[in-house]
């Protein structure tokens, strides 16, 4: 697993104090294993309409190795013996969802996929190559109903917008930003590609290890982003971010959801938070914050009070392990 995850990421030196240093490499090593089952996951999932020229493509599934463990290890299980979420099982929740955006480096380009499972497809046949391909459902057909709306959901899915930044490491504000409009005509399509090195040349980037790119749909505060390191993390300029706890309220009326607002002075990739003896699972875990504050629920297996849940909280990223 260290050998694996120093082709990414910066391995804390051996002159570490061993308790630090073990501590340092679990955080990595579950770094390292969500960011491949995500890239190789959204890989599968770009390519669930179409066929490469290679024969490659119409993957239209993917299970990864492995859900849960039976011992105490740092394994490739996704939730650890004792039921808690290991940074994989965050990130399966996103790139598994029914509706993702998929950024990746396609060669010398940025190409931005958007993915749809939910789309009532069909199976339409070429009539020059006969390959099957499966396209939108758009009409409703006789004496079928759409009590739910459904058609109506599936025009708003299928139609957005997506955005994509560039940020530079060292500021909270995009340097460059595109919106593209978008019409789905398959459940996977690129919506978005652009060469990398144009991109930056317009963003005012010098150097692919100064920014990375973020990405959305519609409207950011709906939750459907991503982004990719432009380089290696271990090669590129971080800023030394301090994230820090500055608030935990408990929900009303509740014993078990409180909400955690943490604070930045830089963009921070990789923040991790653990809720020490307290089983239970956050909202969101190993993200990326790009903006001064942000906030994220914890939802705790039992009822447990305030006080306990603030000394039992914790949070770092990856430049604190440098």
């Amino acid at each position: 697993m260290q050998n694996e995850a120093s082709v990414h990421l910066t391995i804390p030196p051996e002159s570490t104090p061993d308790p630090k240093r073990f501590r340092d490499m679990i955080y990595l090593t579950q770094i390292n294993q969500a960011m491949s089952i995500k890239t190789e996951s959204e890989h599968y999932r770009r390519h669930q309409s179409s066929v490469l020229p290679d024969g490659r493509g119409l993957t239209m599934g993917a299970l990864y190795w492995q859900l849960n463990d039976i011992w105490q290890a740092p394994t490739w299980a996704s939730i650890d013996y004792s039921g808690r979420w290991k940074m994989l099982h965050y990130y399966a929740v996103r790139f598994f969802s029914p509706l993702i955006v998929s950024p990746y480096m396609d060669g010398s380009d940025v190409n931005v996929y958007v993915i749809m499972d939910q789309i009532p497809t069909v199976q339409v046949r070429d009539p020059d190559t006969q390959r099957l391909r499966f396209e939108p459902e758009r009409k409703v057909k006789d004496g079928r109903h759409d009590d739910l709306g459904l058609l109506s959901k599936v025009e708003a899915a299928i139609t957005g917008t997506v955005t994509v930044e560039v940020y530079s490491w060292g500021s909270f504000s995009p340097l460059r930003k595109w919106t593209n409009s978008y019409q789905l005509n398959t459940t996977a399509e690129s919506v978005f590609r652009q060469n990398a090195n144009s991109m930056m040349t317009e963003a005012g980037c010098t150097s692919s290890t100064e920014c990375f790119i973020y990405t959305f749909l519609n409207n950011p505060a709906d939750g459907v982003n991503n982004w990719i390191f432009l380089a290696e993390p271990k090669d590129s300029h971080l800023r030394k971010a301090h994230v820090t706890i500055v608030g935990v309220d408990q929900a009303q009326d509740s014993l078990r959801e409180f909400n955690i607002t943490l604070t930045t002075d830089a963009i921070a990739p990789f923040v991790w938070l653990e809720a020490g003896s307290v089983f239970g699972k956050f909202s969101d875990n190993g993200f990326i914050i790009i903006t001064p504050t942000a906030t994220v629920k914890f939802m705790a297996s039992q009822d447990v009070d305030l006080n306990t849940m603030k000394q039992q909280l914790s949070v770092r990223s990856l430049v604190d392990i440098y």
